[in-house]
């Protein structure tokens, strides 16, 4: 089963988009996706939860049909109040959806280098 929730929307003004010459606001919405599977531990089955993210950025550059591009990624987190201070995050920096992937890829190593950090000093 596969569902997601709105997590509301950030607007990307005009001032800062001026070195992209695009003169007009773009809109971001942010949603967290949610996909489980049922999972067979001994006799019983047990339902497992993943998270992810999808951003959909709308450029009205036509006023009325807005252009859409989106992007998911799915299956990042198994904990929903990372999922949750994640997409906090991308929409608190107004992050698109050409840059999510790149964001979440570096989260990911800085998460894996404290980690070992971690591993080192506390072993």
């Amino acid at each position: 089963m596969e569902s997601k929730t709105y997590f509301g929307c950030a607007i990307i003004e005009n001032e800062d988009l001026e070195e992209s010459e695009i003169k007009h606001p773009l809109h971001l919405e942010y949603y967290r996706t949610e996909s489980s599977s049922l999972s067979k531990y001994g006799l019983t089955k047990r339902e497992k939860k993943v998270y992810g993210v999808e951003v959909i950025k709308k450029d009205y550059l036509n006023k009325s049909i807005p252009y859409v591009e989106k992007y998911e990624v799915a299956h990042i987190t198994k904990n929903l109040k990372e999922a949750n201070k994640l997409i906090e995050m991308l929409k608190d920096n107004k992050v698109t959806p050409t840059h999510v992937d790149d964001i979440i890829s570096d989260l990911k190593q800085i998460i894996f280098w404290n980690y070992l950090l971690f591993l080192m000093y506390n072993v």
